[in-house]
């Protein structure tokens, strides 16, 4: 294995399974409470009683036979959900064995959130010691959406966790055929779940790719010690998957969505989702970006500025819910601060930092090895803006989750590849962003769940 190579990937990847173990308990401690005795009050908790409970319960009466049910295929043509089916024929099935109670439902549903926690933890260790790895999965632990999706039943949370181990698949090294198989199943899974996750393709192509360039020995032997054609041929079926699901589902449904949801999610492009994925990269990454002790050229970080300012300036950015500019906290205080011609001041402020955070994460030198991980993070940030965009709703739960998953193993990598830290200062920028999710969590999940 080459000197950069080990690097990346520690030996003790699997050890200190004790702090994985602290994860998982605290993950049980701030949602099982809450689905043995709290109550309702969020938008997952209506999502939850006024859409997917009714798919289940459509789903399971047809896998049961239920008399004057529909059949399976008829009631996949159209139910009251605009996402994929995966999740609800999942709970569906428990439901038509026997397991009826909505909270064994709801407890077998939020395993999906300590799974994310999980693969998180497992992808970082293979860079960062173990307490580090575990600190820098606590903003997502801590994340309202983590949390709400994992303690009613939503679609987000569980294709959150197909896509994290897609993504950590992709970043394992040596990447042979069967990771990006892997990959490629769990992208599959996802889309199966909630479309948008087809942006899994992009960065399992770019993988793949930067697999194939790797440098070749005297004696012709990758140094991946596999031909490039298996790479090659293995990304081709694995991109494939993911296609063939979601083009299976757009011809049953006729769109890319079921029809009844089609005029809310799926009447036109959202311009305003790039500006508001950047701005969310800006708060995020703002703890980061301070702490930072090397950045890029000022030319890169030009560039950065302007890309962030044509993204927030030449479309609208300010809150209309008539527009699909709405939903989560970020747009409660575009609401409140002020916007010129119908452009958010604080969305323009906010992508310019998001652009500079971005331009550091992918553009700051590093040994070699961690140059794939940075452009496979790179294409899947991108990627998954592009395919958020398509829907006609850019709220803020669409984002926060899949920048949750990326910006720790980006950090990571720079981290894993230049020792410009301590523990400690790569710890304290992700322990604030956990107590501000946690904040968040407090007035938007258990003051309604539990007041």
């Amino acid at each position: 294995m080459s000197a950069p190579t080990a690097v990346l990937i520690r030996r003790d990847a699997t050890r200190g399974g004790g702090w994985l173990a602290l994860l998982l308990a605290a993950f049980v401690l701030l949602t099982w409470p809450v689905i043995l005795f709290g109550g309702g009050g969020t938008s997952e908790a209506w999502d939850q009683d006024e859409h997917h409970v009714h798919v289940i319960e459509r789903f399971a009466a047809s896998l049961r036979g239920v008399e004057g049910a529909p059949s399976l295929r008829r009631a996949l043509e159209d139910y009251p959900s605009a996402t994929s089916p995966g999740f609800h024929l999942a709970i569906a099935s428990l439901e038509a064995v026997g397991v009826r109670s909505r909270m064994v439902q709801r407890l077998a549903a939020s395993v999906a959130g300590a799974g994310v926690l999980a693969v998180l933890w497992l992808a970082l260790r293979r860079i960062v010691d173990p307490i580090t790895a575990a600190v820098m999965c606590l903003p997502m632990l801590c994340s309202p959406y983590l949390l709400s999706g994992s303690i009613w039943m939503t679609t987000d949370v569980s294709a959150l966790l197909w896509t994290a181990i897609a993504v950590a698949s992709l970043l394992m090294r040596p990447l042979m055929p069967r990771w990006i198989l892997a990959a490629g199943f769990a992208a599959a899974v996802a889309v199966f779940i909630r479309q948008p996750t087809v942006w899994v393709v992009a960065p399992l192509a770019v993988a793949a790719w930067i697999a194939t360039r790797a440098p070749m020995s005297s004696s012709g032997t990758s140094v991946l010690q596999t031909s490039r054609a298996s790479i090659a041929w293995s990304a081709v079926i694995a991109i494939a998957m993911p296609c063939i699901v979601l083009a299976a589902l757009v011809s049953m449904w006729g769109g890319l969505v079921p029809p009844s949801y089609r005029a809310q999610h799926a009447s036109g492009f959202n311009p305003a989702l790039p500006a508001l994925a950047l701005s969310l990269l800006g708060v995020w990454g703002v703890p980061w970006l301070i702490g930072a002790r090397a950045w890029p050229a000022l030319p890169v970080l030009a560039v950065a500025v302007v890309i962030g300012l044509l993204a927030s300036v030449i479309p609208a950015t300010d809150f209309d819910k008539d527009v699909g500019r709405w939903g989560g906290p970020i747009w409660r205080v575009v609401e409140r601060t002020p916007e010129f011609l119908d452009r958010s001041v604080l969305l323009v402020i906010l992508a310019c930092v998001g652009a500079l955070v971005f331009s550091a994460l992918t553009t700051r030198s590093s040994a070699p090895g961690a140059d794939g991980w940075k452009a496979t993070l790179g294409c899947a940030a991108l990627a998954v803006t592009a395919a958020l965009s398509a829907n006609s709703q850019a709220w803020e739960r669409y984002v926060d989750l899949p920048l949750l998953l990326l910006l720790p193993l980006a950090v990571a990598a720079v981290r894993g590849t230049r020792a410009d830290w301590t523990p400690s200062e790569l710890r304290l920028p992700f322990m604030v962003m956990a107590l501000v999710q946690l904040a968040m969590s407090t007035v938007m999940v258990y003051v309604p769940a539990l007041g």
